[in-house]
């Protein structure tokens, strides 16, 4: 997913897309994946979620070879519709499954060696992605390296047995319902931001670089820095989990989000984006393990709507932030992160206002 997420914006950007379409492409996935998470994560407490996984990497296999027949930045629109379809079919169910699969008192440690997985090959993937387009001089060949990852990915889960039909799930256990007005809001606003400002930079960063003069290799290095820092916090998760206050972790994580995303709207050189983006993978990550953790702490049997709920309130951060970044990005290709900082400024007072009525 992560060699993608390097290569539309590139691709779109040189198929003379303008920061406004960047926006648009952004915000389509944000729109599905605001919806479909919450939707297929109720469903799939009631199936087999093995198959659920199947279907992803089918619908994500159609959307690689869509991008590659592609010529024309509008058609990238509706082909992320489809690609966002795949993720909200996806993590649902395979943080669900995450979740099944441990002993009570273990959830954190096992959450944080899945997050640590996937954040090394998010951390990863942009990096393999730029030396790929700038060795090939084709931002195709990603996508094409993403195709082949992901038919290989749906022999590896067929290949596994299926998940236990969990039937009684049907509806969300008390303690998640009596929390859910204050401790789960705050997991749940610290979804949506954290979706806000990555959907930003993934939508614009890599066509704001080009446009500042960086190599795809060079701005691979810097989405490198954000990934490899939060997975280092991810790695480290259940460590500040133990030390730390749930609320001061929250708080934290905003603060320091806030201050990275004002770096990057002043940057013009790569030491400064490097620095800018390690902070900002710091507080990412800070937002995204703490969040995760108290929404399927609270979540009982009904995971899959949990996760659901979670991965759509990132969604509608995905959906927001490159869409509101993109009607403002026509005045200057530095306003998005701008408007991703004043965001991230209103999300941490309201942090705080939830976080004291739920004395976490």
């Amino acid at each position: 997913m992560g060699l993608i997420g390097i290569a539309i914006p590139i691709y779109a950007y040189r198929l003379g897309a303008p920061p406004f379409f960047l926006g648009l492409i952004g915000a389509a996935g944000g729109i599905t994946y605001s919806i479909m998470p919450i939707i297929f994560g109720k469903l799939s407490d009631r199936l087999v979620r093995k198959r659920a996984l199947l279907t992803s990497m089918a619908f994500y296999a159609l959307a690689c070879i869509l991008y590659i027949l592609s010529q024309d930045f509008v058609i990238l629109i509706f082909i992320r519709l489809i690609d966002a379809t795949s993720h909200a079919l996806f993590w649902p169910n395979v943080e669900a499954i995450i979740a099944e699969g441990v002993e009570k008192g273990t959830l954190e440690k096992a959450l944080s060696k899945f997050n640590v997985s996937w954040g090394s090959a998010m951390t990863l993937s942009p990096l393999i992605g730029g030396l790929l387009i700038s060795l090939g001089n084709n931002v195709k060949t990603p996508i094409y390296a993403s195709l082949m990852g992901v038919l290989l990915t749906f022999l590896m889960i067929l290949s596994v047995p299926s998940t236990p039909v969990n039937r009684k799930a049907g509806k969300s256990p008390e303690v998640f319902r009596v929390k859910f007005q204050a401790s789960i809001l705050v997991a749940l606003i610290s979804a949506f931001s954290f979706g806000f400002v990555t959907g930003i930079i993934f939508a614009f960063f890599p066509a704001f670089g080009t446009y500042l003069g960086m190599q795809p290799f060079e701005i691979g290095a810097v989405l490198f820095t954000f990934g490899f820092f939060k997975t280092l916090i991810f790695f480290q998760a259940t460590g500040i989990e133990a030390r730390f206050k749930t609320g001061s972790v929250f708080l934290l994580g905003s603060a320091i989000t806030a201050s990275s995303i004002i770096l990057i709207t002043w940057g013009s050189a790569t030491p400064i984006f490097l620095f800018s983006l390690a902070f900002f993978g710091v507080g990412t990550g800070l937002a995204y393990s703490e969040s995760i953790f108290l929404t399927l702490r609270g979540a009982g049997s009904s995971r899959g709507f949990a996760v659901g709920a979670f991965e759509s309130f990132i969604g509608l951060g995905y959906f927001l932030g490159p869409l509101m970044g993109g009607l403002i990005s026509e005045a200057s290709l530095r306003a998005p992160y701008m408007l991703g900082a004043l965001v991230i400024i209103a999300v941490f007072f309201v942090q705080f206002l939830f976080i004291k009525k739920a004395k976490l």
